[in-house]
């Protein structure tokens, strides 16, 4: 044979034996190719290291949990280089909480300077950190920022504090400019670079102007640093000549695309509007340029938002629901500041304050005819600090003096009741923050009390953190479960689990939710329903299932603090630093842009999508299992009630009878079984009233008023909001009791409270019932969102 039989021969054989292996590329030599990628990374230097790890990225991504799990399995190794790019794969594969204590470890303990400073990079370029973890890294940064004597670490671990919390920006700030002292040029440098990445490139640009052009990778990123700077600059000059010169008037002919329409319709308002003679200086305009971002985010959609300074804060205020004070909810009534109802957890209620007392004077200030925040400020103060109020009690002869000491006010978001047959009540207002721990407490109370069963009201609870919701939903389903789940156009998908928390409610669970359930509590009782979990009850929720982000602006950054008590809020006497040097904090704006939409296991979204003319395009909320209506007031009795509320008829009423009756009327407010015969003289006040509404309905509305005022005997308030929560009038509340107690194998009619609605008739009557939900999302005012 010659040699060309010989190389055909060959070829042939060697083509058919390669063939069943190319067409063979199956799951285990893909699963082969992840454990030899793994074994490689341990030789491999670092700068090969993010090669090796961008293919093991993809196959991951491919070949979903048996791969990660090899990853994760390798988190184990000893090699620190290993653990750094399995850390680095999991960042990238929503494997974050378990990558962050290995990148911390390696970035506190490693021998090696260069696997600390990228283990410190990774942690600085996350997306998302939730508050468990962000406090990790908090304490972690500021370990190496108060221990290590390398600049190089403390630069870059300076950085990653800035970039990941507001809270110790003032703090990682100083840090970087310290650097800019030293006598080492490239320590200069590098505190220079890392000043300019977070932003404040003035401080820094002396040093980049120096290096700008030298053909070095320092030189080229300070080129790009300056230029970016010289040009956000530019346009800021331009946006301040066109909107905001009073002196010189105002100029359309911007460079900034469309800001001379914007700066003409200013002079106009200016010029010709009846009002535009308010409009003089800077504060004013703002006001101006306020209403204009909002009404452009509001045509985009519902949910985008522009919130001024003053907006910002009590949004913030809102969502920590926390503050030093005497802890006690206020409002002018009749010219004077009242208690409208003390914190039962607070000093004030622990110094006799009760509700209805009017607060005249506040460290000899008097308040009569004041303005509500004016009297506020001077309530509020550090902790620990003292204020003297002047307080006058109806039947007092005179004013007293009280001493309080502020505390630190925590406003609970979850309230509470036991109800008969072992029933735990449970109403969530606002997914805030410690929302999860409060229940916690209460559900591990409310089992040793004899609870059997839960039900949880979510009716008009607007939102709030997402992290909150997930781990609500986590008390009641097993750990691993996917919640939520978001994405947009941008953002890539991300799951929300269930966590294995250290409690977890098995028994039945009975949720309740009506047009005014939005957002979070869409969430929960979403997930709930798909994984049959819990009966819903109720009407349709809101449909509020789009994902804001909040996002500071450039053009009105906040004033930077030292936050000492650790609570992410500026708090009275904290340091800052005020750069427009008007004597107080300014927060600054912010707007919340919808960026994703929540979607249900399910893969189905909550939210009612409308397109830019305002048609819908997708109907969200979530179908109750059991649809109840609830009973409200008749329209035509509206206008009757209003009357006899505004002339205070049954407080009257309840104020001349309590002191002489105040067992009767605590035993009235936890229930009357519709008994008229128990109130004082009441045949002889309903004849007085001269009115057409029935007896039961003056009944229902005096023991409205004798629930609010025992609620100061009791130490605490009744869950819900007049009739929402009572069992006796709120006809969804009756019929989640008579379910719950089906789940519990027992019948409502075997308690005396609830044999007036046992066997009642709780099917909705669609030619009956106004549409609550399509009412509330065509005209009510917008649910909050998830944080």
């Amino acid at each position: 044979m010659n040699d060309f039989l010989k190389a055909v021969l060959l070829l042939l054989i060697v083509t058919s034996s390669a063939a069943p292996a190319a067409s063979g590329s199956t799951l285990d030599d893909q699963m082969d190719r992840i454990d030899e990628c793994i074994a490689n990374l341990e030789q491999s230097e670092l700068s090969d290291l993010w090669r090796i790890t961008s293919e093991l990225t993809t196959l991951v991504e491919q070949k979903g949990e048996p791969a990660q799990a090899k990853v994760i399995a390798a988190l184990h190794s000893d090699s620190p280089i290993t653990k750094l790019g399995c850390a680095r794969i999991l960042l990238e594969t929503s494997g974050a909480a378990l990558a962050v204590p290995v990148l911390l470890e390696l970035a506190l303990e490693s021998p090696d300077i260069d696997i600390r400073l990228d283990a410190i990079k990774l942690i600085e370029i996350m997306d998302y950190l939730d508050d468990p973890t962000l406090d990790k890294v908090e304490k972690g940064l500021n370990r190496i920022l108060d221990e290590e004597n390398d600049p190089f670490l403390r630069i870059r671990a300076a950085k990653a504090l800035y970039r990941v919390t507001s809270r110790y920006r003032l703090k990682a700030l100083a840090e970087l400019k310290s650097m800019l002292e030293s006598e080492n040029r490239e320590i200069r440098i590098s505190g220079a670079l890392a000043l300019a990445e977070t932003g404040n490139i003035e401080d820094a640009q002396k040093i980049l102007k120096e290096i700008r052009r030298e053909p070095t990778q320092a030189g080229d990123m300070a080129r790009i640093l300056l230029e970016k700077w010289e040009t956000e600059r530019y346009y800021l000059k331009q946006v301040t000549k066109s909107t905001m010169d009073i002196e010189k008037g105002l100029h359309y002919g911007s460079s900034v695309p469309g800001l001379d329409l914007l700066s003409e319709l200013i002079d106009r308002v200016r010029e010709y509007h009846i009002l535009g003679a308010e409009f003089k200086d800077r504060d004013d305009i703002e006001k101006l340029l306020t209403g204009a971002a909002k009404g452009m985010l509001n045509y985009l959609d519902p949910h985008s938002t522009y919130f001024s300074q003053e907006e910002n804060e009590r949004w913030r205020m809102d969502m920590i629901r926390a503050y030093a004070g005497i802890g006690a909810y206020v409002d002018t009534i009749d010219g004077f500041f009242t208690i409208t109802r003390p914190i039962y957890s607070g000093p004030a209620y622990h110094k006799g304050l009760r509700s209805g007392d009017q607060i005249w004077k506040v460290d000899g200030w008097e308040t009569y005819n004041q303005e509500n925040d004016s009297i506020i400020r001077r309530l509020k103060g550090d902790p620990g600090t003292k204020v003297v109020i002047t307080v006058f009690r109806k039947g007092w002869k005179s004013e007293k003096d009280f001493s309080i000491v502020r505390e630190k006010i925590s406003i609970p978001s979850v309230s509470a009741e036991l109800f008969p047959g072992g029933i735990a009540y449970v109403e969530i207002k606002q997914f805030a923050d410690g929302t999860t721990r409060e229940l916690v407490n209460i559900l591990e109370k409310m089992k040793k009390d004899g609870a059997k069963s839960v039900i949880m009201d979510l009716r008009n609870n607007t939102g709030g953190y997402l992290s909150e919701a997930v781990y609500v939903a986590s008390l009641f389903l097993p750990p691993g479960k996917l919640v939520v789940y978001t994405e947009g156009p941008r953002e890539k998908r991300r799951d929300y689990n269930s966590r294995d928390l250290t409690l977890r409610w098995d028994g039945p669970l009975t949720v309740m939710v009506n047009g005014r359930s939005a957002s979070a509590s869409e969430i929960v009782s979403g997930a709930f329903k798909h994984y049959n979990r819990a009966l819903v009850v109720g009407e349709k929720t809101y449909g509020k299932g789009s994902v804001q982000t909040p996002l500071q602006l450039a053009s009105r950054m906040p004033e930077t603090w030292e936050d000492e008590n650790g609570n992410r809020m500026y708090d009275h006497g904290e340091k800052y630093d005020d750069l427009n040097n008007n004597g107080k904090f300014d927060i600054g704006p912010m707007v919340k842009i919808t960026t994703s939409m929540y979607y249900l296991p399910s893969g189905e979204s909550i939210h009612t999508l409308r397109d830019l003319e305002g048609a819908i395009m997708n109907e969200g909320g979530i179908e109750p299992d059991f649809e109840v209506d609830f009973a409200g007031v008749e329209s035509w009795k509206e206008e009757e009630l209003s009357d006899m509320l505004e002339k205070k008829t049954f407080t009257n009423y309840v104020e001349k009878y309590y002191d002489k009756n105040t067992e009767g009327f605590l035993k009235i407010a936890e229930g009357d079984s519709y008994n008229i015969s128990l109130y004082p003289d009441f045949d002889t006040f309903y004849e007085s009233l001269g009115t057409h509404l029935s007896r039961d309905d003056i009944r229902k509305w005096i023991r409205a008023e004798i629930r609010r005022k025992v609620s100061d005997m009791r130490g605490k308030p009744f869950p819900g909001f007049q009739f929402y929560g009572d069992f006796q009038e709120d006809t969804q509340l009756q019929a989640a009791i008579v379910e719950s107690l089906k789940k519990q194998n027992s019948n409502a009619a075997l308690f005396k409270e609830y044999r007036g609605f046992a066997n009642k008739d709780f099917t909705v009557k669609k030619e009956e019932t106004d549409d609550t939900a399509a009412t509330v999302r065509e005209n009510g005012k917008q649910p909050e969102d998830p944080k």
